[in-house]
């Protein structure tokens, strides 16, 4: 699951050769923006910043690992699975994708660590992995990289969300960045309308926090 982010100011005269690309304002309104940029080969970062009214971390975190209902906000999906635990703070899902017809259907296999950064910073890093063998005749996308920045403000929960992910295949890179940036809004929109269920609420936190300065 299925964010993220991180500032950087930089000051200077002379423009940068080798200067990151510059974010593009995608989609903005009330509480939800969703940027995106597009690396050398023209497949797109996505960047989201949202704020949930009367929602928690811990909210989003029980959201985010009932896995069991995560095709009703997670966009696409059709299949999401916890394959394992390597500890406490950490998981390996694997998530399906169905896609209709001629496009092939696309999995992943992402492997997750939860931090507390301080008390009122959270934050949930994302990668592919490779640790378990899951037999699938779809596409698998990788690499994936995504962080989720998660900022306890009063009663509102504060999103930041980072994510790339190579879908691979023979599909042209407009259509992909298009269908991308849809999925994430679409992501966004259900997430928001779930975080306040009354489950997610008075569950107690779905997985503990460690140190993923290594991960």
């Amino acid at each position: 699951m299925k964010s993220i982010i991180g500032g950087l100011l930089v000051i200077s005269v002379v423009p940068q050769a080798h200067s990151e690309p510059a974010w593009h304002l995608w989609y903005s309104q009330d509480r939800l923006s969703i940027s995106y940029k597009s690396n050398k080969e023209g497949l797109v970062s996505i960047k989201v910043s949202s704020t949930h009214r009367n929602s928690t971390v811990k909210n989003l975190i029980n959201l985010l690992h009932d896995t069991k209902n995560a095709t009703q906000w997670l966009s696409g999906s059709t299949q999401v699975s916890v394959l394992a635990s390597p500890s406490s703070f950490e998981r390996i899902v694997y998530t399906y994708f169905s896609a209709p017809w001629p496009v092939s259907d696309r999995d992943m296999l992402t492997h997750s660590c939860f931090a507390q950064l301080s008390p009122t910073h959270y934050q949930l890093k994302i990668k592919d992995t490779e640790d378990i063998n899951v037999p699938s005749k779809a596409i698998r996308i990788t690499p994936v990289t995504g962080i989720w920045q998660l900022h306890q403000r009063e009663d509102d929960l504060y999103i930041e969300y980072r994510v790339f992910a190579q879908p691979n295949g023979v599909l042209p890179h407009w259509l992909v960045n298009k269908q991308a940036l849809k999925n994430t809004l679409n992501t966004f929109i259900e997430l928001d309308k779930l975080l306040l269920k009354r489950n997610y609420v008075q569950q107690k936190v779905a997985i503990s926090m460690g140190d993923c300065t290594l991960f």
